[in-house]
């Protein structure tokens, strides 16, 4: 039965049709006018659910400077980015904590009309700004201003390398004067709260940082700040810090500690025997080393270095002398080596030249060496060549005895001279 039945007639459709073409209308009118607003239609559609979105206007402000934090006595460069109808310039409105109100114009960059900047001076104090550009204006925006961070207690300590088994040594400031390798330990406190800090290695430009090291805030102390850092041998002159505050404003211009890198000398090693520069042996002999060393830290290694008619440049063997495990910082050895211990055996008329090489602990920067430029010559002869080389220095020996008694005996006679002499 419903089926039959026309549908306009069981349910009017009158009003329908008519709420249907204001429907239709106000479609169209809404179009138009979302049209008409162009890119400012969005924001207000916005604004009619209450969203906090600012007023469409001819000139968008799409970014600025915003809420900052500088340090006392720095430039503050104020920048915004305009969109829309671009101005040839606007307003920067600044209000002081004191309530002091003051106006500037903010200009274009010349590279870009869509940028304007404005740049303060050496600010003193914190103020509250507002930027105006065509017929837009930005919201209030807060500047603060706070004083540099700098140190108000340092204190350091040497801490030497492990290989001069010296215990750490406390320093002042003012009289760093330290061994190459050290590593140099502070504590710094600053006069305000600290989000980080680093120690700087400057060199002879202050500005360059020759080595860089973090530190740390001190777990045991509240307020300080610890770190150390390894002294190398050369471009050091002299220590600096970089403090950030917890708002990031950083230091500038800080005190440089100088510094003096004393380097690691290296040993000294002088032969006490043989005291001819060149000896007769026999294939047999033993000849007899005798000499002393002398290191800051520690002499911890002296070397025999040998060659059989050694020339220029030619190979030679190098031998380790014992000096019982210890590294003092002075030591005098003898040693007898065994010529008949060579292979092949010593032949007459071989020449051995050797020479002596000693080297310090130093395993941070080191190690120091110096070798002998002088070599000594052992010259291997026969026996009776050998006693007749020991009758001419017994034969001097004995010469040298006779000049000295003969002296003595002539200072003995013009001792009694003087006493016999009558006076005038």
């Amino acid at each position: 039965m419903a089926a039959a039945a026309p549908f306009d007639r069981v349910v009017k459709t009158d009003r329908l049709g008519k709420w249907t073409r204001i429907g239709v209308g106000a479609i169209v009118a809404a179009s138009a006018l979302w049209w008409f607003g162009g890119k400012a239609s969005w924001p207000l559609c916005q604004r009619a659910w209450l969203a906090r979105v600012p007023v469409p206007r001819k000139t968008m402000i799409t970014s600025f400077t915003g809420d900052r934090v500088i340090a006392l006595g720095d430039d503050l460069r104020i920048e915004a980015t305009a969109g829309g109808i671009i101005p040839r310039g606007g307003k920067l409105l600044i209000e002081t904590a004191g309530g002091r109100q003051q106006e500037f114009t903010i200009d274009a960059d010349p590279a870009n009309s869509a940028h304007f900047f404005r740049t303060l001076k050496a600010v003193q104090e914190g103020f509250r700004y507002r930027l105006e550009l065509g017929d837009n204006r930005t919201e209030s925006r807060r500047v603060r201003v706070r004083p540099r961070p700098t140190t108000v207690n340092l204190r350091c300590e040497q801490r030497w390398p492990a290989y001069t088994k010296l215990p750490p040594l406390q320093r002042r400031p003012g009289e760093l004067k330290l061994l190459a390798g050290s590593r140099l330990a502070v504590r710094v406190t600053s006069d305000s709260k600290l989000r980080g800090a680093a120690l700087l290695l400057v060199g002879p430009d202050p500005e360059t940082p020759v080595k860089t090291a973090t530190l740390r805030a001190d777990s045991q102390s509240p307020g300080g700040w610890i770190g150390e850092v390894e002294i190398p041998p050369q471009g050091v002159s002299g220590m600096t810090f970089r403090l950030a505050d917890e708002e990031g404003v950083e230091s500038r211009a800080m005190a440089v500690y100088r510094i003096e890198v004393i380097p690691d000398e290296p040993p000294s090693i002088r032969v006490l025997s043989p005291q001819r520069r060149e000896e007769l042996v026999t294939r047999r002999a033993t000849l007899l080393l005798a000499f002393d060393a002398k290191d800051d830290f520690g002499v911890a290694r002296v070397l025999l270095h040998f060659a059989v008619n050694w020339s220029e440049g030619a190979p030679h063997k190098t031998v380790e002398l014992d000096l019982g495990g210890e590294q003092p910082p002075a030591l005098t050895r003898r040693f007898e080596w065994k010529l008949d211990h060579f292979a092949p055996p010593l032949a007459e008329g071989d020449v051995i030249d050797f020479w002596l090489e000693a080297r310090d602990a130093n395993d941070v920067t080191g190690p120091g060496i110096t070798i002998l430029p002088e070599h000594y010559q052992a010259r291997v002869v026969s026996e009776a060549d050998k006693r007749a080389d020991l009758a001419a220095r017994l034969n001097d020996a004995l010469h040298g005895l006779s000049d000295v008694r003969q002296g003595e005996e002539d200072l003995s006679k013009r001792l009694g001279d003087l006493i016999h002499a009558k006076p005038e």
